[in-house]
């Protein structure tokens, strides 16, 4: 039965987008991160409402380009980088991963069971105009925000921070970007 349910899953998402809502709860804080996975595209969709201290974001993966734009309303602004492959290498990696989730009864993720990942992010250069070497799916995203959009370079750990500008510096906290008071930075 279990196996046919999933057959049949599996046969919806590769026609159509397979929704998702997570219930996340972190440092004590509810809330519903909306996943949306295209297979046949191999594109993730992140929505991540305000929470804490972590501004609402919207985030693109396009796996076959090996890039993510996330946009930040609170910023008005959209950021480009590289994804991190680590963890999943394609949208079927991750739907695979949620839907085994659900199939174990985990429909919720709390952050006592989960690592929090934390990540400096500065933008690097000036704003893209050309957005041609981006996917339909990725150029739809930044029309539908109208933000300008950046390149964003990992700092890496253990950085010297030295006269950097406060707009320029943000952290990228598990599932979504927040502004950071960091006044400076240097690599």
């Amino acid at each position: 039965m279990i196996v046919f349910v999933l057959s049949l899953l599996f046969c919806q998402c590769i026609a159509n987008q397979l929704n998702f809502e997570i219930g996340v709860i972190e440092k004590g804080t509810r809330y519903i991160q909306k996943v949306q996975t295209n297979l046949y595209t191999n594109h993730v969709y992140y929505s991540t409402p305000a929470h804490n201290d972590i501004a609402e974001s919207h985030k693109i993966q396009d796996f076959n380009k090996g890039m993510q734009i996330t946009c930040i309303p609170s910023l008005q602004e959209c950021h480009l980088m590289s994804i991190d492959t680590t963890t999943y290498q394609n949208a079927g990696n991750l739907t695979e991963s949620i839907v085994h989730m659900w199939n174990n009864g985990i429909n919720t993720i709390v952050d006592e069971n989960s690592t929090l990942i934390q990540q400096h992010v500065t933008l690097f250069g000036t704003e893209i105009i050309n957005t041609a070497f981006l996917s339909q799916e990725m150029r739809k995203m930044l029309q539908t925000f109208r933000y300008p959009l950046y390149r964003t370079k990992l700092i890496p750990d253990g950085a010297a921070i030295v006269n950097y500008p406060l707009k320029a510096n943000h952290t990228l906290s598990g599932r979504s970007i927040q502004s950071q008071p960091l006044i400076n930075h240097g690599i």
